[in-house]
């Protein structure tokens, strides 16, 4: 403030930096609100105008939502270099306003990180000032009159202001609401995450994983997203402050494997992860849907490991949407009939939405003797083959064409009907059956499935399309299973 004409307090959602520089500074400086739709509008069409109304000495709150400003703050502290304290600005860190601080106001401010309260604050003592204050704290207490700290209660509810201060607050319907936001606001602000289920599954991980060595690999791989682009949300989560990395000793080279995650507050971790249990709680009677994940996976692995049997690559970095129908029944004698049960996936961006259930029933004709299993693979090729195929109920041949496909990794998908197919089919046998067709059965979706797996009673439209349901195990499988072949 002495000897800065600006200085930015950034941080973590609901840590204070309103309340601080409003308690400290609101006699001296105007306040003024950047979150307001009507405040923001005036401030982009009319920048210059509304700083010299603005004030001497002004605090622009939520500065993140007009950096354009910046450029123009940065005019009037060259016009007036010995006014110090002249802005104080805050600011939920993202990259596009660090980026705008660091590019123009370089020397020109003081930028504070706010985090959540620490214990020595909660419990009225002074913070430690050397590395050897803190290890006797740590080892004999830190005596006097201050209070023990109640272990329970901090994991509980945590560092934020608000729930620690007013005990009337109801911690876990605010720790929710706070991811909600996060999600929902600061994350689409940012314009880095494309499908906010996914990432929800992966900030779930990544809570569960707190104070564990960093495996970025792992942790998109349980989620089914590629490695870069795990780095690039675990980013995300550092630059929101809700993340940090401490790096360990190392004699390798690859530091990244040395690093240790936290989470900037454990209480928040505990709720991320606690409040899945009472859905979790309603998963357990999900044990054969997750068998048939597993299987369905174990499938895909089977057909592509020959080479001169598996799916071409060409058409499986086409596919919009990959089912696959574990064990298979056909019955018959002259005439028989199919039922199989099997899950749905659908490209999202570079990662595969959570699974949906599906059953395949239907009759056919032909050479059909005695009772065969077979494996069934729909590689649906065309948005409009998707989009027929969740519908309450889809007849092959009918709702959308199908055709068998070719087979051989480097196989050339070229013919007229391949081409011209919404749906390729795939079959593998587990023995001698003639009149492998598929037209005419009926595909339906499987709701009792989605809600014996998911606790919720899902339709299979949001499942594949809004990425509803989340990240159960083994749909880390699936989609790791998936990207492996058709990303």
């Amino acid at each position: 403030m002495r000897t800065f004409p600006a200085v930015l307090v950034t941080g973590p959602r609901q840590t204070g930096k309103t309340t601080l520089l409003r308690e400290e500074f609101g006699d001296s400086h105007r306040y003024v609100s950047l979150e307001r739709p009507d405040v923001r509008d005036v401030a982009r069409d009319d920048p210059v105008g509304f700083l010299a109304d603005a004030g001497e000495r002004v605090i622009l709150d939520e500065i993140q939502y007009a950096p354009e400003l910046l450029h123009y703050i940065k005019d009037d502290i060259d016009a007036h270099r010995r006014q110090p304290g002249r802005w104080l600005l805050t600011g939920s860190q993202d990259f596009a306003l660090m980026r705008g601080v660091s590019q123009t106001l370089a020397g020109r401010i003081a930028v504070l990180h706010l985090d959540p309260l620490a214990v020595s604050e909660v419990l009225g003592a002074a913070a430690p000032t050397s590395l050897g204050d803190l290890l006797e704290n740590l080892c004999t207490g830190p005596g006097g009159d201050i209070p023990e700290l109640d272990l329970a209660d901090w994991l509980h509810r945590g560092a934020w202001p608000e729930p620690r201060l007013n005990p009337e607050v109801d911690r876990d319907l605010w720790m929710q609401s706070y991811v909600q936001t996060y999600l929902e606001r600061d994350l689409r602000n940012m314009e880095q995450v494309s499908n906010l289920e996914t990432f929800r599954a992966f900030f779930s991980l990544v809570c569960a994983s707190t104070g564990q060595v960093l495996n970025l690999a792992r942790l998109g791989r349980d989620v089914g997203v590629s490695a870069p682009t795990a780095r690039r949300w675990l980013n995300l989560l550092v630059t929101s402050r809700l993340d940090h990395h401490v790096a360990r000793p190392s004699p390798r080279k690859v530091i990244i494997r040395g690093m240790r995650k936290l989470l900037v507050s454990v209480a928040l971790m505990i709720a991320v992860v606690v409040l899945q249990t009472p859905r979790a709680a309603a998963q357990d009677d999900g044990v054969e849907e997750a068998e048939r994940i597993t299987r369905a996976a174990a499938v895909l692995d089977a057909i592509m490991a020959a080479d001169d049997s598996a799916i071409p690559n060409a058409i499986l970095e086409r596919a919009q949407g990959i089912a696959v129908f574990p064990g298979t029944t056909r019955a018959g004698f002259g005439f028989g009939g199919m039922r199989g049960r099997g899950v749905l996936s659908a490209r999202s961006g570079d990662s595969w939405s959570a699974p949906a259930f599906l059953t395949l029933t239907g009759g056919s004709f032909g050479l059909q003797i005695g009772v065969q299993r077979s494996d069934i693979i729909l590689v649906i090729m065309v948005p409009e083959g998707l989009d027929n195929l969740v519908s309450n109920q889809f007849s092959i041949g009918v709702d959308a064409g199908l055709a068998a496909g070719p087979v051989g990794r480097n196989a050339a998908a070229a013919t007229d009907i391949e081409l011209s197919a919404q749906i390729l089919s795939y079959s593998r046998a587990r023995g001698v059956f003639a009149g492998v067709t598929i037209n005419g059965s009926t595909i339906r979706q499987d709701v009792d499935a989605n809600e014996r797996f998911y606790g919720l009673r899902l339709e299979t439209r949001r499942i594949v399309f809004e990425n509803a349901g989340g990240a159960r195990e083994p749909v880390g499988l699936w989609r790791q299973t998936l990207a492996r072949y058709a990303n």
